[in-house]
């Protein structure tokens, strides 16, 4: 999803793009975390490769981009 996010030209113009993009990182980190905690995904290996790049795009895309009402 980077490589699309950097292939995107800066621009007001495409902030809606962008935004889908931010939007389908944190669906797809909020799926595998959901199935990481519900116990869907128990395979430790798998678990232990998943974890640092949720941590990673939630510290990277979601707490710089999320807006404070």
């Amino acid at each position: 999803m980077d490589l699309e996010l950097a292939k995107i030209p800066s621009g007001s113009q495409y902030n809606d793009t962008i935004s889908q993009w931010y939007s389908k990182t944190f669906n797809s980190v909020n799926s595998l975390s959901f199935m990481i905690n519900e116990k869907v995904i128990r395979d430790k290996k798998i678990i232990e490769h998943i974890k640092p790049v949720i941590a990673l795009y939630y510290e990277d895309k979601f707490m710089k981009n999320v807006s404070i009402d």
